[in-house]
């Protein structure tokens, strides 16, 4: 499905994805289901036209520390196919029909990374490679590599690339 999304949208869409995944962590377990992400995507459809389609999260259960056990992604069509700047990704508690406001949740995103990871992802940004940076933040080369590790993980991306697009898009880096 993820090859179907417009380039432009799909690392936004991760962004709200890591920011209502860190959202959730902080709720009560019992809390969690009420709440699910809302946006807009641009994917192709089987003649390779993009279309808009509302995309929507739910994770329906999840264990005491936040991790998701069950989740749930519909897609349905879009009922306006006006262009947008954005994905207009919000997230909803769809008991009271609140929409949380981006600015209410987005401090999570920075909460993904600790303070050494995101100093570690400011320096490869920079250009060092690991055994610069092991000898600026006084680490083992062993360490850095570790950070590098747990950074592409806790980011969910496949390399140091979409790592720093993703802390660039997030505010991380300085």
């Amino acid at each position: 499905m993820f090859d179907k999304i417009h380039p432009d949208d799909i690392l936004e869409r991760h962004i709200l994805e890591l920011s209502y995944f860190q959202l959730q962590k902080a709720m009560a377990p019992e809390n969690r289901p009420a709440y699910s992400t809302h946006c807009r995507l641009r994917i192709q459809n089987d003649k390779g036209i993009y279309v808009y389609v509302t995309h929507r999260t739910i994770y329906l259960r999840s264990f005491q520390d936040g991790s998701v056990w069950l989740a749930l992604c519909l897609y349905s069509p879009a009922t306006s196919s006006s262009p947008s700047p954005d994905i207009d990704g919000r997230v909803i508690n769809s008991e009271t029909g609140e929409i949380i406001k981006f600015e209410r949740y987005k401090q999570f995103g920075k909460q993904i990374l600790t303070r050494r990871e995101v100093e570690v992802i400011n320096h490869i940004a920079g250009g060092l490679d690991s055994s610069k940076i092991a000898s600026l933040l006084n680490l083992s080369v062993y360490t850095v590599r570790r950070h590098r590790q747990n950074i592409l993980n806790k980011l969910s991306v496949a390399n140091t690339s979409e790592a720093i697009k993703t802390c660039s898009h997030m505010g991380l880096l300085k």
